[in-house]
């Protein structure tokens, strides 16, 4: 959101600087050729160099990987609005081109909902390349098409040219105030974005809500500016904002009863922010000769909300404050303007001015939007944000025999620990002795007494958390992490004891799990793993790129020959079990689910899978197994070419 919302912010500036300072004819020329040399950027599928390599922020690799392939044509792209309109002026003298603009983001509203719900789930990436480049370069011609027509009036620029008219300029009251709304607005929409789809509901594809409500709002303000009356949704924003600080003060215990109350207030925020942040920034507006200078500030604002979120946000909150100073920031400026433009409550109140309800609504909100955030702070005992976002650790039962911690990652749990004598060195929660990864460790073991093998057992696993795994390790076993989010050791090592209580050296390589084993194959080291545990996806947010049948392929590359891939499937709304089998199926493995109730002291329900390509493991394995169910389906198999999330999110 960062890089396109900074690349927004290119082409919009590219796009006042030749309206501003070129003729007709050479902001023509110069656009045409730079249509031209975006066509060298297709296809747009980045090479194996730019897969990150697990040092330093992921944001400057990921930033100029965009930037690489996708930059110059999207600047294009993004150009295309401000000086369509601007050349829309031109050739239709007298019309008012701000509609435009709403058709503009109708586009933008109709790719988000397709490409998730219909492109995704039957065209592969290879297919999405070249079917993106192909109506991309329809777009170029049509844009250059559009471009030589508006030449057709150089009469009429002439003719202006010569007019004595001084140009009117915007307002800088203005330009800052439109600033200002257009960057409150991408803050509610990138912090709404996180609070809700990573500290409230951890459903899939929830993401498309805000940005739908986002650009909605846009269409609305632009296209239907008589939708928006400043009175009406200021007691709209009032009360939607009143209902979010209801909900963030409520038990979280209590969260999936009112799951759908939750999503339903929270998209009543973000789209009540959004239309009076988008509304006011309509009512702005400026006569058409400043027209690019206009989208200027708004793409101006649109960057600083999200530098804000991506860069200032995580050094100076620990949790996702930023959404509740943009709620604030929303009343503020909504106040601001119907001071200055002397709005009154309704027609029926003329002499109660808009500003004198707004203002001490908000003291009494920010108020209580404080007190949430002190709530949470002193509800953990530490709290972590990075880029892969917040972590959190609680304590339960302090100073009794349960006494627990847990480590958390929005709402879901990445391990617990008892603090006292054996207990503390027990695994626990999804990694019981009767787990699916208990239950491969001990096959291994006990494979290996029967044939005679000495040396432990080697174990690889990608994902950290609270580092449970390292319970079961022996003196003689090898044990090595795979985690991406290096904060998240930092917290096992000092929160938790697992690490510090395993009776083997225990192995950290920060980074993408299956880049690093690529890169280690590279180099010529197969770990030759006897048990290769996959546990990166607890939760819905699924790391596709870890279950194709190429991420498989080079599992079996590290794996001993009688060794046993194990895949945590515990998940809120996937079902794993057809994604895994269909992998197993086409690599010739057996495989076998293994479902834990738990036992209510400490493990919590788990799904595992389990597969291997020994006989004699697979007979082992298969006493503990559970039997597919009749409606199952193996007709799921995801490659690094396609993978169809919806399909295994229905099947649940």
């Amino acid at each position: 959101m960062l890089f396109f919302q900074l690349m927004l912010l290119a082409g919009y500036v590219y796009a006042h600087l030749i309206v501003t300072y070129l003729s007709r004819k050479w902001q023509v020329t110069l656009h045409i050729v730079l249509l031209a040399v975006s066509l060298l950027f297709l296809p747009i599928t980045p090479s194996d160099a730019w897969k990150p390599d697990g040092h330093g922020p992921p944001l400057p690799q990921i930033s100029l990987l965009l930037v690489s392939t996708i930059g110059l044509p999207f600047l294009i792209l993004a150009a295309s609005a401000p000086l369509m309109q601007a050349w829309f002026t031109y050739a239709r003298p007298g019309r008012s081109p701000y509609r435009l603009y709403a058709l503009s983001n109708a586009g933008s509203f109709l790719g988000l909902l397709s490409y998730p719900f219909v492109i995704e789930p039957s065209v592969g990436l290879n297919d999405q390349t070249v079917l993106w480049s192909a109506v991309y370069a329809a777009f170029a011609m049509a844009c250059a098409g559009s471009a030589i027509l508006t030449l057709g009036n150089a009469k009429t620029e002439r003719r202006l040219s010569k007019a004595t008219v001084p140009r009117a300029q915007m307002p800088g009251n203005d330009r800052v105030m439109i600033v200002l709304l257009s960057a409150v607005g991408v803050v509610v929409l990138l912090s709404t974005t996180n609070q809700l789809c990573k500290d409230v509901a951890v459903v899939p594809l929830l993401w498309i809500l805000p940005l739908t409500l986002y650009l909605a709002s846009f269409i609305v303000a632009f296209g239907r500016p008589g939708w928006y009356l400043r009175s009406v949704w200021a007691i709209v924003l009032i009360l939607s904002i009143s209902s979010v600080v209801y909900l963030l003060h409520q038990d979280n215990s209590e969260f999936e009863v009112y799951l759908g109350v939750q999503v339903l207030v929270y998209s009543t925020v973000v789209f009540a922010c959004c239309m009076v942040c988008h509304g006011e920034i309509y009512r702005l507006r400026p006569a058409t000769e400043n027209l690019t200078s206009f989208y200027l500030a708004i793409s101006v604002g649109g960057a600083l909300g999200g530098i804000f979120v991506n860069l200032i946000a995580p050094v100076i909150f620990l949790g996702y404050w930023e959404f509740h100073a943009s709620l604030v920031a929303t009343i503020l400026l909504l106040s601001y303007r119907a001071a200055k433009g002397g709005s009154t409550l309704h027609a029926r109140f003329r002499k109660v001015p808009l500003g004198a309800v707004l203002l001490p609504a908000c003291l009494v909100i920010a108020y209580f939007l404080a007190a949430h955030v002190r709530l949470q702070q002193e509800e953990s005992i530490v709290t972590r944000r990075s880029f892969f976002g917040i972590l959190r650790v609680y304590e339960y039962d302090v100073d009794t025999p349960d006494h627990i911690r847990s480590l958390y990652h929005g709402r879901i749990g990445h391990g617990d620990q008892f603090r006292h004598g054996d207990a503390r060195k027990a695994p626990i929660t999804y990694y019981g002795p009767d787990s699916g990864i208990g239950v491969a460790i001990a096959a291994q073991r006990a494979f290996l007494e029967q044939t005679g093998l000495s040396g432990g057992i080697r174990m690889g696993v990608i994902g950290l958390g609270a580092a449970t795994i390292a319970a079961y390790a022996k003196p003689g076993d090898t044990l090595r992490f795979y985690e991406i989010d290096p904060e998240v050791t930092k917290i096992a090592r000092e929160y938790f004891t697992y690490l510090a209580d395993a009776k083997t050296r225990v192995d950290i390589s920060h980074g993408d799990g299956r880049i690093t084993l690529e890169r280690e194959l590279a180099a010529g080291r197969e770990n030759a793993f006897d048990v290769f545990v996959v546990d990166a996806f607890s939760g819905d947010a699924i790391p596709v790129h870890l279950l194709t049948i190429e991420a498989l392929e080079l599992y079996r590359r590290h794996l001993s020959a009688d060794g046993i891939i194990a895949f945590h499937i515990s998940n809120l709304h996937f079902d794993l079990r057809p994604v895994v089998r269909a992998l197993a199926e086409e690599s010739k493995m057996d495989s076998v689910w293994i479902p834990d109730a738990g036992n209510g002291d400490g493990e919590d329900p788990n799904d595992w899978m389990l597969l291997t390509a020994s006989e004699s493991i697979h007979r082992a394995l298969r006493e503990h197994a559970e039997e597919w169910p009749d409606n199952h389906t193996q007709d799921a198999l995801w490659t690094d070419d396609f993978a169809n999330l919806l399909g295994v999110l229905w099947h649940k």
